[in-house]
Parts: C-alpha cells; structure tokens; sequence
C-alpha cells in the first residue's frame, strides 16, 4: 500500500514514465513535458533542477545510480 507524503503541484506537466525514486535518499527525480528535470524530498522540497536548453533533445530515461 502507498500512502501519501506529501502533494506538490507543480508549474509544469510532467511525463508519465519518467518518474524515478530512490529508497536509500527518498528522493523524487521527474521530467516534465517542457524537458526539465527535478529532483524532490518526499516532503515536497525541491532539491534540484536543470532545464534542458538544447531544443533537439529529449528526456527519455530517468535512473538513480545503484550506489
């Protein structure tokens, strides 16, 4: 069962299949539609951002490394 920890409502839609989580930092990395990248606390916090500024590329992954 997945219980709620917190609701965000962010400025951009994001990409269904691009939703990664980490269990060893619980941390939340996304891709929205307009090809940036954030990384969230399961509060809510945003911990990091980068927006994709080439107009040719696209987001089509989002992995945490093993470690």
């Amino acid at each position: 069962m997945l219980l709620e920890v917190a609701e965000k409502v962010l400025p951009q839609a994001i990409k269904p299949g691009l939703v990664a989580y980490c269990p060893t930092m619980d941390l939340i990395a996304l891709a929205t539609r307009d090809e940036q990248v954030h990384v969230f606390r399961l509060n809510g916090q945003r911990v990091f951002g980068v927006a994709n500024k080439a107009t040719d590329c696209t987001i089509v992954q989002i992995t945490w490394k093993p470690n």
